[in-house]
């Protein structure tokens, strides 16, 4: 097990749980993630992460996706404009915007058009699951998300018999404009 000293707020519960990133599990007091290749098993103990990732990555991994090298406080003060954003900064202290993996983003936002959380994830882990990397720990099975190409390579009937419904056209269409480069994901980033 490893663990990262936080030096600045954060809380790992309002960050995975808001909405924004749909590929965990909490089981007891530990959240698996799958993200960037890697399943990490991690919880919040007080002002430190403690952590076991597969493969093994360093605290700077863990650091990078949770966004533990932005000034939070800078941010606060940038945002807090009205009562509203007061309220919602008080009320979710801690929580910050994740970096995700720019493929499984956009995917992920291909399926949240008409779909509640619960149904994007399940999407999300189907998808992975037929045709991402099998990946255990502690005997919990999880999936890589898969590559634009896997993805582009699939056929719509056996995503839809999946259940992944009318977002699967358009998954393979995205996935297909990856591949033959009209759409730079690298470029969109910046």
């Amino acid at each position: 097990m490893q663990f990262l000293n936080l030096n600045q707020e954060f809380n790992l519960s309002h960050t995975l749980e808001c909405g924004q990133f749909f590929r965990w599990e909490q089981v007891g007091d530990w959240y698996y993630i799958v993200s960037f290749g890697t399943l990490i098993k991690i919880r919040q103990d007080g002002n430190k992460l403690h952590y076991l990732t597969k493969p093994r990555r360093n605290a700077e991994f863990i650091s990078h996706i949770f966004r533990l090298d932005d000034d939070l406080d800078k941010i606060l003060v940038t945002i807090n404009k009205d009562d509203v954003m007061n309220r919602a900064i008080q009320k979710f202290r801690g929580l910050r915007l994740m970096r995700q993996e720019p493929f499984e983003c956009l995917v992920s936002y291909v399926c949240s058009a008409n779909s509640s959380i619960p149904n994007i994830k399940r999407k999300l882990n189907k998808i992975s699951e037929l045709f991402g990397k099998k990946v255990e720990m502690d005997s919990h099975i999880f999936y890589t998300f898969p590559e634009a190409d896997e993805l582009a390579s699939a056929e719509v009937e056996k995503l839809k018999k999946n259940r992944i419904g009318f977002h699967s056209r358009y998954m393979k269409e995205i996935s297909s404009a990856i591949i033959s480069s009209s759409i730079d994901l690298g470029a969109l980033s910046k």
